[in-house]
């Protein structure tokens, strides 16, 4: 372990990206006004497990705090969810599966 995550876990003094890894189940947070890693990190899961159905994926995301921080709108979702799609097809044909 690195001497910095080391001393951060024995005090008590998290660092900011622990902490997210804490808050991306809950949706519905209002408190920061910018997006945060926590933002990244629920909108990631989300897309992750609901990738296969970008409809349903976009109405589960309308709404949501984190999305709006982030300034996702079915445009950007959809083309997120596409990029994605493309990156992974990729990956499979250079691996050779």
């Amino acid at each position: 372990m690195p001497r910095s995550a080391r001393q951060s876990s024995r005090t008590g003094n998290f660092p900011r990206a622990w902490q997210a890894v804490g808050e991306q189940e809950e949706l519905a947070r209002l408190e920061p006004t910018q997006a945060d890693l926590s933002d990244v990190l629920a909108v990631a899961i989300l897309m992750a497990r609901n990738a296969a159905s970008a409809p349903d994926l976009v109405l589960m995301l309308e709404g949501l705090p984190s999305s709006s921080r982030l300034g996702l709108n079915e445009a950007r979702i959809v083309s997120v969810m596409r990029d994605s799609a493309l990156e992974v097809k990729a990956l499979s044909e250079a691996l050779g599966d």
